[in-house]
């Protein structure tokens, strides 16, 4: 029983090179051919160490990326506390509840 692997290698002997497996495929390529897959981490890109074909290789996700918040307003120095009544509209102080049989 003999093993052939599936791939795109193309073969040629009087130029040899090396061969490589696509890590999301699994398909046998030229070791040229594969690229380094990359994604967000934190703020900028970091290679993941695995080697894909270019019809697996994908454009980072952009939705992955880390928000930025921008930064806090300076406080305010020496903040007063407003000095108003309590939080009663006019009128509202004279509702009843219905009661419920």
């Amino acid at each position: 029983m003999s093993f052939a692997p599936k791939g795109h290698a193309k073969v040629d002997p009087t130029k040899p090179q090396a061969f490589g497996m696509c890590d999301m495929c699994g398909f046998q390529y030229l070791r040229r051919d594969l690229h380094g897959e990359v994604r967000w981490m934190g703020r900028q890109l970091q290679p993941t160490g695995h080697l894909v074909c270019p019809t697996c290789w994908d454009i980072p996700n952009p939705t992955t990326r880390p928000i930025v918040l921008p930064a806090d307003p300076p406080p305010v120095l020496n903040p007063r506390p407003e000095k108003h009544g309590p939080d009663v509209p006019p009128g509202a102080g004279d509702y009843v509840p219905p009661k419920i049989p």
